[in-house]
């Protein structure tokens, strides 16, 4: 993880060495030219909010897509159950969503 920092009164990038008068600068800096590493500060208190926001919307996407592939299941399953009344909805339900979630 890269480390910021304050020497002289000035703040460097330890990822690339490049000095900068100001933090404010310094962080533009990292976002504009590492944007996949975290900015962090020696005890890693600060973390760049790009990254964050991005595992953020990762998740998000992740559990959407369990959902709709649950939705699709249960509603499959629901269509089994009127065509075959014999069938389980239970059953056809739980073989759907393992057919969804492939």
């Amino acid at each position: 993880m890269p480390e910021a920092t304050s020497a002289g009164g000035g703040y460097s990038c330890q990822v690339c060495g490049t000095a900068y008068p100001s933090e404010s600068a310094l962080i533009q800096h990292g976002r504009d030219q590492h944007p996949d590493r975290p900015v962090t500060w020696g005890d890693t208190r600060k973390t760049n909010v790009r990254m964050e926001t991005t595992e953020i919307k990762r998740d998000a996407k992740q559990g959407v897509e369990e959902a709709a592939d649950k939705i699709k299941a249960g509603v499959k399953a629901a269509g089994e159950k009127v065509a075959h009344p014999e069938k389980d909805l239970k059953t056809e339900y739980e073989q759907k969503k393992m057919d969804e979630s492939k």
